[in-house]
C-alpha cells in the first residue's frame, strides 16, 4: 500500500482485501454508499445499485469518476448518495460491481488510476 486508508467515520483501516469485502457487505445490508480516506487527503467513493457502481476518487478538490465506454445505452436508476448526487445518468456513469471492485482494490494497493480505465473529471 502507497498509502493508508480507513473507512469514513469508523477510522477502520482497510487493505485492498478487507476495503472490497467491506463494500460488498455494507451492500449486502442495504448501505449503498462506502467512503474510504487516505492519510494522504484521498477519498474513494463508491455508491452502488446493486448491480453497477459509481466509483469516484478525489484528490485535493479535483474530482475522478470511473466511466463504462462499453455500456449500452440505458439507465438503471438507483441511488442517491449523502452529498446529493442522484443516479439520473447514463449507465456509462456506473461500472459493473465486478470492475468496481477490482479498481478499488489496484488503487488501495498501488494509489494508481491505471489508464486502461477510463476517467472523466468532474465539475
Amino acid at each position: 500500500m502507497t498509502e493508508r486508508w480507513h473507512l469514513r467515520d469508523t477510522g477502520h483501516v482497510v487493505d485492498e482485501f478487507s476495503a472490497a469485502g467491506l463494500f460488498e457487505t455494507r451492500a449486502s445490508w442495504r448501505t449503498m454508499e462506502t467512503v474510504f480516506e487516505s492519510d494522504a487527503g484521498r477519498s474513494i467513493t463508491l455508491v452502488t445499485n446493486e448491480r453497477r457502481t459509481l466509483l469516484r476518487v478525489e484528490t485535493r478538490g479535483q474530482r475522478l469518476r470511473l466511466r463504462d465506454v462499453h455500456a449500452a445505452p440505458g439507465r438503471s436508476h438507483g441511488f442517491s448518495s449523502v452529498i446529493g448526487d442522484v443516479d439520473d445518468d447514463d449507465d456509462c456513469d456506473t461500472v459493473p460491481n465486478d470492475i468496481a471492485l477490482e479498481v478499488l482494490s489496484r488503487l488501495i494497493e498501488t494509489g494508481e488510476l491505471h489508464p486502461r480505465w477510463d476517467w472523466v473529471v468532474e465539475g
